[in-house]
């Protein structure tokens, strides 16, 4: 589970990898989303070995379609979510910031998904500093009841329970 706010500095071209989930008509114009691939899976910086296969754009990885990924509910999941999966971006007129928030399920494991998902921490929580983390989401790894708690720093999201990736 991811929830929290986009810097207002956030790139356009990083905006569009999740503009796909926005919600209701309200906040400021966003580019157009990103097109869903259904090829692209969450490994966006996996090194392909192989040559027929190899990965379009390395290093770069809202050129994909986010909120559609971070949302998904992978069929073989054996683990049961207490709400929908599903992904949101909205527009809070109090505080003038695009707000994220989504439930997905993936085959992963913690360190894993961290590796994924870190980049978005350079666009989130406004305000957050190596001195002063803010809460982004968290983590469930099965069979741990624990979650794992996510914290941005301002340059990438972390876990400092698991260490910083």
């Amino acid at each position: 589970m991811l929830d929290f706010d986009f810097r207002p500095d956030t790139p356009a071209d990083v905006m569009a990898a999740f503009a796909s989930a926005k919600q209701g008509g309200i906040g400021p114009d966003l580019p157009p989303p990103r097109g869903r691939d259904e090829t692209w899976e969450l490994d966006w910086d996996y090194p392909w070995d192989d040559e027929w296969d190899p990965n379009p754009n390395p290093g770069v990885p809202w050129t994909h379609d986010w909120g559609w990924a971070l949302a998904v509910e992978y069929p073989q999941s054996y683990l049961e979510l207490t709400r929908p999966s599903g992904s949101s971006l909205s527009w809070d007129p109090k505080r003038n910031v695009w707000h994220w928030s989504s439930l997905g399920v993936i085959k992963a494991d913690p360190e894993e998904y961290l590796q994924l998902v870190a980049w978005i921490g350079a666009f989130a929580c406004p305000g957050a500093t190596e001195s002063l983390l803010v809460p982004a989401g968290q983590l469930r790894y099965d069979p741990d009841p624990i979650p794992i708690q996510i914290l941005c720093d301002g340059s990438r999201f972390i876990a400092p329970s698991i260490g910083a990736l």
